[in-house]
Formats: structure tokens, C-alpha cells, sequence
């Protein structure tokens, strides 16, 4: 059968978590507490399918990879049973089940929350069926694309994962996955029949492209690559996400996760002999090599254009070393201009505060950095014209679920005078916060105007306080329109501090001066309080 992808509804008994008030870990979002309770819920799922395996992703809880089904022997190679809630981690709990993107060597503050998701159908029969999931806010200025494709004729998912700084400072990172209960064997990572190969370093219960922690710089984009494998295989001695094998005591057992006929195999014997041998290898059995009174001490498998497969024992490879940690300071541009490593963003900066200029800004920015989405989005606002732009297109190619390039189209729209929410922005209400992160580029872009209409549009989809609060900021700096940013001000009392909670600088920024202008507003000050209270600034 070809690969395709589609949605499922499931049900799933899941631990009941209590929200808290925020910790030093867990800020921006509530801390959680285990309950002890549990109770069956139905969740969205989005399923890649072909003839060897079923794979099931959950975008409402973080976007794991939950479920790994191996049709062929019909056994769930991955998570099975309730998710269970226990104590821990920064936000003081969490479900440990199935496999989770990781932007800094541990589980995402997010990990629990609804990611963006978009389902990607196969071209023809032997093309891959495919889905993008991403995170534009995560709390700490990074955000994230994790492509996952099933081919149509193998056992395996490729995964292509981008990371991005938004910000213009430096920023803590070490992506990769989460892949609790893996054992390291070479370049792979291995669980049962799992095998995960990558060039990720094995730290802990996670796989991370540093064996420690680095900094991402300002607008700076890290992309990393892995393939899952799924054998017949639960404890190989070698393995790849292509094949895998284990060396028995009268055979040596070969699974490889698409088919390759007419490979050639090489047992080699400590005292020099080497034994040849033609093998064709499918992925809807184990083949089972007699190895008799033979005892290889190093095994080959090579492809019928020589090139190696597979080598046993598997030469650990060395670490890809951290790079050293930069301090950056993109934000005084005029600094950031001649040092290389912050160039590139202080360009991006220099084109927000001189419009004038920003073409001549972007195309050099761009020279030095191509991969950041959010220059060539800034460059298509700037200078809106037709919607098949190629900034835009460039845009969608690097990052498809920005919610800005969503905005964008929205923008280009012309104004409706109904009341009811555009439906091009439903998809976004799935993560809310999204609207703030969008608010909040518009804003630092000095697209105030654009920002005004954003914001509300964006409350007829979601009521936040944080979006009246730019709204009202907003008003203000584009036309002093006092009345209007008082009912906005007033508008969020009513909802009470609550999450989302500010964390971003343009967000603190238009707290602090409306509280100037509404000092005796409660609300506004418990939310400046948090800032004191965590050092969230």
C-alpha cells in the first residue's frame, strides 16, 4: 500500500494534572501537580500509515509520537497502556510516553500543550506521506519545525528538525529528542526493535545535538536529522535505521527496514579468514544467517555498489563538539553591525526602526543568514504586494507553520466589517498564544497599524488579557487614543491575571507604560509583579 496520512480520533485514560501558580521553572506557564486521578479522554491524532507500519502523534500533547505500530508482527513498539502523570521536571509533572521534540536536553515547559500541526498528502504512490508539527512560543524565544516522513516501501520515519532563536540575544539550546529507556550503540540509539539513528549525542533520557548545553545566537537557525528504524529485532548487536542485526551462537540474525537484494556480507574471523556471502534482504522477515562452527569477530554488509551498510562492531563516532558560548549583543546594532556574529541581526533590527531603509537592511541580512524566516516575512510586510511573493515563498519553504506568515495572508486580506472570527486564523486558536507571539512581532517591527488590526481579530477567536494590553499600547502609540486604550485596559481587569503570562520584552514594555497611565489598575500591577517575582525581565 503507499504511504498516506490522516486523522484519527482516540481515546486515551490520561492522569488528571492541577495548574498552579507559576515557579521559577515553570514561568511562563502554570506549575502542575499530580492528582492521582485519571479519566479517558478523546484526543485529535494524526496517523502516517504504509503496508509495514502505523505511526500516531498526538499535536494536543506536545505533538509525541506515541504509538508505533509494527503491522508485521502486530506489536506496538512503542507506548502502550494509560499515560500516566508523574512528579517532576520544571513544571512539577509530566507523562512520561513516546517520543517528544527537546529544545534544551530536557522535556519542553510546553510538553503537555497543543502544538500546530498540518498533514502533508503523498504526491503519487511512491512518495511519502509526511507531517510538519511546530511551537512558535516555548517560553524562552526559541521555536521549532519537526518534519516526519514515511516512505512508502520502508519501516522507518525520517525526521528533519529546525530550531530558531526569535530573539536578539542569546538564547540557551540543545536540541534533539526525548527518547527515555534508549541504549546508545554507535551512532544509534536503541529500545526493543526501535533503533534511532542521528548524529544527536545520547545525554540522559534525551538525545541532544551537544554533549552540553549551548547558545543559540540571535536570529541564528540549528537543524539536526534522525531516522526510526523498526526491526524484528529486540536486541541487535549493530543496528542503523536501515538494518540491523544480532549475533547468535549458530546464526547471525539480519532485518533491514526496506528492501536491498543482492547485498553482499562479510563474516570476518579473528584468525584472518573471511567468508563471503550474497543476501537479499526484505523488510517483512528476519533473515536468519547458519553461521555453524563459524565465530565472526567483525561483520560487513555492503550494497551492491560497495558502499558500506552496516559494520559490526560499530565504531563509536566521535561527538560533534560543542560550540564555545557566545555573549551577543544584537540589540545595540550599531555594535552588532561589525561584529560577524551578531550580524546578521542587528540588520534585522536596524530594518525595524528605519523602514526607510529596511530593503537595503534585509537583503544584507539575508546575504549573511538566508534561513531566518522571520527576515524574509519582514521583508514581504514591508513591501506587501502579491501574495505568491518570493519572500513569502521562501518564507512558507523554511518554516510552513510560522503563525506570522498565517497573519501575513490574513493582512493581505481586505477589511471585513462582520463581526464573526476569519476562519483562516481557527487553526491557530488551537495554540492561543500564538496571537500574543504574532502581536508581538508586529509590534517590534513597528507595524502598529498592522498590529491594532491583528490583535483584534485575534479576540474574537481568544480573549486574553496580554492582547488587550498590547492592543491598548498599541493605540497609544499610534495615535494617543486614550479613550479606546482605557477600554482595553479595562477590558483586561475583568479577565484577572491569568495565563498567558508576559514574558517576552515587548509584552513588559507595554505593561510598564500603561501602568504609568493607570497606576491604580490591580490587574496590571499583579502582572508587573510576576516580572519582580521571577526576574522574568
Amino acid at each position: 500500500m503507499p504511504s498516506q496520512v490522516y486523522e484519527e480520533a482516540l481515546e486515551l485514560e490520561i492522569g488528571l494534572l492541577e495548574a498552579l501558580e507559576p515557579t521559577p521553572g515553570s514561568y511562563p506557564y502554570p506549575a502542575l501537580q499530580v492528582t492521582g486521578r485519571a479519566e479517558s479522554r478523546v484526543f485529535q491524532s494524526i496517523v502516517l500509515e504504509n503496508a509495514y507500519l502505523r505511526a500516531t502523534f498526538i499535536p494536543a500533547l506536545g505533538g509525541r509520537l506515541l504509538s508505533l505500530f509494527d503491522k508485521r508482527s502486530a506489536a506496538e513498539k512503542l507506548h502502550t497502556g494509560p499515560l500516566i502523570s508523574a512528579s517532576g521536571g520544571r513544571r512539577g509533572a509530566y507523562v512520561e510516553a513516546g517520543t517528544e521534540v527537546q529544545i534544551s536536553g530536557e522535556r519542553r515547559v510546553t510538553s503537555l500543550g497543543a502544538v500546530l500541526a498540518a498533514a502533508i498528502e503523498p504526491e503519487d504512490d511512491e512518495a511519502p506521506a509526511a507531517l510538519w508539527l511546530s511551537e512558535a512560543s516555548c517560553g524562552g524565544g526559541l521555536s521549532w519545525h519537526l518534519r516526519i516522513e514515511l516512505p512508502a516501501n520502508a519501516a522507518q520515519l525520517r525526521l528533519q528538525g529546525r530550531v530558531f532563536n526569535r530573539t536578539f540575544s542569546s538564547v540557551p539550546y540543545n536540541g534533539g529528542l526525548i527518547a527515555p529507556g534508549f541504549s546508545p550503540i554507535g551512532a544509534a540509539a536503541v529500545k526493543g526493535g526501535l533503533v534511532i539513528e542521528s548524529k544527536l549525542s545520547a545525554v540522559g533520557g534525551a538525545l541532544c545535538r551537544f554533549p552540553s548545553a549551548v547558545s543559540l545566537a540571535p536570529r541564528q537557525t540549528d537543524a539536526w536529522e534522525a531516522a526510526i528504524g523498526v526491526f524484528g529485532l529486540d536486541a541487535p548487536d549493530g543496528a542503523s535505521a536501515e538494518v540491523a542485526l544480532a549475533v547468535g551462537a549458530s546464526t547471525l540474525a539480519l532485518h533491514s527496514s526496506r528492501a536491498r537484494p543482492r547485498h553482499k556480507l562479510f563474516l570476518l574471523t579473528g584468525g584472518g579468514q573471511t567468508v563471503e556471502t550474497t543476501v537479499d534482504l526484505v523488510p517483512e522477515q528476519v533473515l536468519e544467517v547458519p553461521l555453524g562452527e563459524l565465530r565472526p569477530e567483525a561483520i560487513v554488509l555492503r550494497d551492491a555498489d560497495g558502499v558500506d551498510v552496516l559494520r559490526w562492531p560499530v565504531e563509536v563516532p566521535a561527538i560533534e563538539p560543542a560550540p564555545s558560548s557566545r555573549e551577543v549583543q544584537a540589540a545595540d546594532s550599531d555594535y552588532g553591525a561589525f561584529d560577524p556574529s551578531t550580524r546578521h541581526g542587528a540588520l534585522v533590527l536596524r530594518a525595524m526602526n528605519d523602514h526607510g531603509a529596511a530593503e537595503s537592511h534585509l537583503e544584507q541580512a539575508l546575504m549573511y543568514d538566508a534561513e531566518d524566516h522571520l527576515a524574509w516575512w519582514l521583508k514581504a510586510a514591508l513591501s506587501r504586494g502579491e501574495e505568491d511573493s518570493p519572500e513569502l515563498l521562501n518564507a512558507h519553504f523554511l518554516a510552513p507553520l510560522e503563525p506570522a506568515l498565517r497573519a501575513e495572508s490574513f493582512l493581505r486580506q481586505p477589511r471585513e466589517q462582520g463581526r464573526e472570527p476569519n476562519p483562516l486564523l481557527k487553526p491557530l486558536a488551537q495554540t492561543p498564544d500564538a496571537f500574543i507571539e504574532v502581536a508581538a512581532l508586529l509590534i517590534e517591527a513597528n507595524l502598529v497599524e498592522d498590529a491594532a488590526r491583528w490583535i483584534d481579530e485575534a479576540l474574537r477567536h481568544e480573549d486574553m488579557a496580554m492582547l488587550r494590553y498590547l492592543l491598548a499600547s498599541a493605540y497609544l502609540m499610534a495615535s494617543r487614543m486614550e479613550v479606546d486604550a482605557a477600554q482595553q485596559v479595562a477590558a483586561a481587569a475583568k479577565l484577572g491575571v491569568r495565563p498567558p503570562y508576559p514574558y517576552r520584552d515587548v509584552e513588559w514594555t507595554a505593561l510598564r507604560s500603561l501602568h504609568e497611565r493607570f497606576p491604580a489598575d490591580a490587574t496590571l500591577t499583579g502582572y508587573l509583579d510576576l516580572a519582580t517575582k521571577f526576574d522574568a525581565q
